[in-house]
């Protein structure tokens, strides 16, 4: 037993296996014991594959197994998103797929042989004990294996050497995004039946090509999937925010669970809907997005937890549905209206618990009715889990689009403003980890995990946008402070990206700089939206030149790549219009 602030990792530790920390303790002690290391990364807010991950390592005969014969660790991808990277590549180099949990052997010195997503007792058992017979009969044919997937690995989402420049032209968005909508059908095909991510900033960089170029049959197909997606179950019309995932393609299967994350991207999105589409519904939907952010994830210390989920499996929890027999206990004679409204079917059972829908009929609950509902919700919140992490990165990335929402929305920007600010000076004055460093998060007195790349730069994007917009010569201090550290610290001159971490202390060496956007936008594409910010305000051309490398070594990688380097895409497109406002249009030379 250790202490956790990670909830996921707490739900584990109450089963029977005996995890070890991930430190290099845990490798000397693989290498002492002749033990195979266990490594599973896994996310509190998957709500069915974590239940199914607890009842497998609840199974004796997997605990046992995993006691006697293995080096057992479990992580948070939370608390590792650099290690949930790797875990993703080692996943579609194996099974070519991309998914939570991740299982992995690894051999005592470190060298990963095998990699799985989640399974049942029966097999895991049989996967275990193939490696252990191998480990003790045909260690060398393991290290092979182990040798052929650090290879891999190292070529995997990653830039191998500088390369040369070339012009960037709008051709290579246009066919990067053919491709991307026929690959997107593939996935979707793929996905059917299986737990789906909302992946909102996929549709952030589609709608903004679409307008950018003027593409109306894109724009309309976007314009369609945003309206059905806030018209649907994926919304909740009490409370207000999105759900973060869903089954079977379906926008009515949500899995309650809310992640501050994907809640921050939705509201940029339909912020930016409104600007393109000038429909008042999407600055509203923006506004209601907010306003949960602001009710129901922010502390006391006015910053943000990190997701609000639920203790236990969705088919089985009462909070976010309602039955029925639920509305005739509230609302007496007139319930069958109020169902109406929620789009429950009256057909159904009177005791069956159903999910409830968002749509124009919810504008016709009275304040009163509302609160009944919600008062129902507080009846049953004991069902509720809540991530109180204060996660850096998660808390940058609102305050980096809390100022851009007020001005594509045409708010007074001066709250916005305000509550980026105190954000960021939360962060600085309680995580700071040394001059530079800062602890990933912060959790009642212990804090814990030094920051990666990621932290980093979405940090300096929110000093350098808010420098922008409120002019204080105390963020360009700390804008400059923060480039020269990271620059310092991260970046590789001999292939012009930046590396993810440079914490050795990884029983799998994170000290890489992958590009992929699997779960979040890449830090290095984060990082090259910041030199191009960098070179806007400051006109070094060091920063323009930097920031071209990381395009010129990405842009080849772009086709065929579908929303796996939708952050670089952006970062193109970016460029292009930048280029194109400041040359008018005319072709820059290299």
């Amino acid at each position: 037993m250790y202490k956790t602030s990670s909830p996921y990792i707490e739900r584990l530790l109450k089963c029977g296996v005996k995890w070890l920390p991930y430190s290099n303790e845990t490798i000397k002690y693989a290498v002492r014991e002749e033990r195979i290391i266990f490594l599973h990364i896994g996310s509190i807010n998957n709500i069915i594959e974590r239940e199914k991950a607890a009842e497998l390592f609840s199974n004796t005969l997997v605990s046992s197994l995993l006691n006697d014969y293995f080096a057992p660790v479990a992580i948070d991808i939370e608390e590792f998103p650099e290690i949930g990277q790797i875990g993703f590549d080692l996943l579609s180099i194996t099974e070519n797929i991309i998914a939570l949990p991740i299982n992995i052997f690894i051999l005592p010195r470190a060298e990963p042989f095998s990699c799985f997503s989640n399974t049942n007792a029966e097999n895991f058992i049989e996967l275990a004990y193939n490696a252990v017979k191998s480990f003790n009969n045909k260690r060398a044919l393991l290290e092979r294996a182990g040798e052929y997937m650090v290879r891999q690995l190292e070529r995997t989402g990653t830039v191998l050497e500088k390369e040369q420049p070339f012009e960037i032209r709008d051709k290579i968005l246009h066919v990067y995004v053919r491709n991307w909508i026929k690959k997107a059908k593939e996935i979707e095909k793929i996905q059917k039946g299986k737990v789906c991510n909302l992946n909102v900033r996929y549709y952030i960089f589609l709608l903004k090509y679409a307008y950018t170029y003027n593409e109306t049959r894109l724009l309309n197909e976007i314009r369609k999937r945003i309206d059905n997606l806030y018209g649907s179950a994926m919304f909740d019309p009490l409370e207000g925010g999105f759900f973060s995932q869903y089954t079977n393609n379906d926008f009515d299967s949500p899995l309650f669970e809310k992640q501050f994350s994907d809640n921050i991207m939705a509201a940029i999105l339909y912020a930016m809907a409104y600007e393109y589409f000038g429909d008042q519904k999407y600055r509203e939907i923006s506004e209601k997005t907010i306003s949960h952010l602001e009710s129901s994830f922010r502390t006391a210390e006015g910053v943000y937890r990190t997701a609000i989920s639920l203790k236990i499996h969705p088919e089985s929890s009462t909070y976010y549905k309602i039955s029925l027999n639920d509305l005739n206990r509230i609302f007496a004679a007139g319930s069958d209206n109020i169902a109406v409204i929620l789009g429950m079917d009256l057909s159904k059972p009177a005791g069956a618990l159903q999910n409830i829908k968002n749509s124009e009929r919810i504008k016709k609950l009275s304040t009163e009715e509302k609160e009944k509902l919600i008062a129902l919700r507080k009846e049953r919140e004991t069902e509720l889990l809540l991530d109180n992490r204060v996660i850096m990165s998660g808390n940058c990335s609102y305050a980096c689009l809390l100022p851009l929402i007020a001005k594509k929305c045409g708010y007074d920007g001066n709250e916005y403003i305000k509550r980026a600010e105190n954000i960021i000076r939360y962060i600085i004055e309680n995580l700071r980890d040394g001059d530079f460093k800062f602890h990933r998060y912060l959790l009642s007195s212990c804090s814990y995990g030094s920051s990666t790349l990621l932290d980093c730069a979405l940090l300096l994007m929110a000093l350098l946008i808010l420098f922008i917009v409120t002019g204080e010569k105390k963020y360009d201090k700390l804008m400059m402070h923060y480039t020269s550290y990271i620059l310092e610290n991260y970046y590789k001159p001999d292939n012009g990206m930046f590396l993810k971490s440079v914490d050795k202390n990884h029983i799998i060496s994170s000290n890489r700089e992958p590009i992929i956007d699997y779960i979040r936008y890449s830090a290095n594409s984060i990082m090259a939206g910041n030199l191009l910010f960098l070179y806007k305000i400051k006109g070094d051309r060091s920063y323009m030149e930097l920031f071209k490398q990381q395009l010129y070594n990405v842009s080849p990688q772009l086709l065929g790549a579908g929303p796996y380097l939708a952050g670089w895409a952006l970062q193109v497109l970016n460029y292009l219009i930048y280029k194109k406002s400041t040359f008018s249009g005319s072709t820059e030379q290299h």
